[in-house]
């Protein structure tokens, strides 16, 4: 059995957009589960929750929630996996004149300290 609240949020100044929430009730299991209607922006999230519903169904406790700014959470995803792939990408090369391989060494001696010989 499902019991079910349509409604139309805006925010000020803006067009509603509709959002259903709704109450099932489990008989098997002898269980209500609530499922919020969810309205979301680039300004943030719209929950609307039903609490409870009156016997003859003339009314509804419902539980309207905000929360601004969640589109932020996607645009900082992104920035992390862009990160990543720029991190797996090519190296920069190293700028100045290349120092060849088979370079002389100058030779090191051997001694055992400044001022001392064997």
């Amino acid at each position: 059995m499902e019991t079910a609240a349509r409604l139309t949020l805006s925010r000020t100044g803006g067009a509603g957009r509709p959002a259903t929430a709704s109450l099932v009730y489990y008989t098997a299991r002898d269980r209500t589960v609530t499922v919020p209607g969810i309205v979301a922006d680039w300004r943030g999230d719209q929950y609307v929750t039903v609490l409870s519903i009156a016997q003859d169904g003339s009314s509804a406790t419902l539980r309207l929630r905000d929360e601004p700014l969640v589109g932020w959470l996607w645009v900082g995803g992104g920035l992390l996996v862009l990160a990543g792939a720029a991190a797996l990408g090519p190296r920069p090369r190293r700028r100045g004149r290349p120092q060849p391989v088979d370079a002389e060494v100058p030779p090191v001696e051997a001694g055992l300290g400044r001022g001392l010989t064997s």
